[in-house]
């Protein structure tokens, strides 16, 4: 949407501002996923994505009509696209890095079978919907405020139906505490008799779980360990975003 708006003149030096603008929205991911676990919840980051949404859509047409009726200034359009820009990456971002997730608190007490079924179904339809939108922008940029319009509309009928799960723990805090837990403990404390049976020892960071005479759930222990095994594949993104070339002819 945010690309009718640039200009013949744009340079590569603007291009490859608004690329490295495109890799840093990845990594704002996590941020967003914090803001909305710790702070504010899941449903309102999802509504002030899909708010700023329509918002920088009614601003692009805006910005269009002006520019050709009343004020034919390319200074007032590049300030205009950087302002629709900037709206578009943070609805992108708010929805994008919580959608599935909540899309799963929909399905409170579901298998792991059900929840993989419901983010395939999610990736499909993102998929699809994504061709069909490409399809019909193709007869105008008001098709994708009409799809905008009929999303805030109909949530007001169905918003009652909606399950809100409450916000969780900090997981900084958690990991922090997890990892201070296992630096000053290397054996366990009041180690459960089911225990022994274990074919392999507890790592250090096992030691935590409640099971093992720690103070931490096996859940919370289990997710810590989990956030290390993505992290090298979420410093790989990075890299990857950072190492990013945009190839423009002018």
């Amino acid at each position: 949407m945010t690309s009718r708006l640039a200009t013949p003149s744009t340079s590569a030096k603007d291009y490859f501002g608004m690329d490295m603008m495109l890799c840093l929205t990845f990594l704002f991911f996590p941020l967003f996923g914090m803001m909305a676990d710790l702070w504010i919840g899941r449903y309102k980051v999802i509504m002030i994505g899909m708010v700023l949404c329509f918002l920088q859509w009614l601003t692009s047409g805006i910005a269009f009509t002006v520019y050709g009726l009343v004020y034919n200034s390319e200074l007032f359009l590049s300030w205009m696209y950087g302002i629709v820009y900037l709206a578009c990456t943070a609805s992108f971002c708010c929805i994008k890095s919580n959608i599935i997730q909540y899309n799963t608190d929909q399905f409170i007490g579901a298998s792991s079978d059900e929840l993989k079924s419901i983010i395939y179904w999610h990736l499909a339809v993102s998929l699809t919907s994504g061709l069909f939108l490409s399809v019909l922008s193709c007869f105008g940029n008001y098709t994708s405020g009409i799809f905008l319009t009929l999303v805030l509309v109909s949530h007001s009928f169905f918003k009652h139906k909606l399950e809100n799960v409450s916000l969780i723990k900090n997981p900084i805090k958690l990991i922090v505490r997890v990892l201070c837990y296992a630096r000053k403990h290397k054996y366990p404390e009041n180690r459960s008799a089911l225990t022994y049976w274990e074919e392999k020892a507890p790592s250090r960071l096992d030691l935590g779980k409640d099971k093992y005479g720690g103070p931490f759930t096996e859940e919370e222990v289990e997710d810590v360990k989990t956030f290390f095994h993505m992290l090298p594949l979420f410093i790989a993104v990075i890299g990857f975003a950072c190492s990013d070339e945009s190839f423009v002819t002018n």
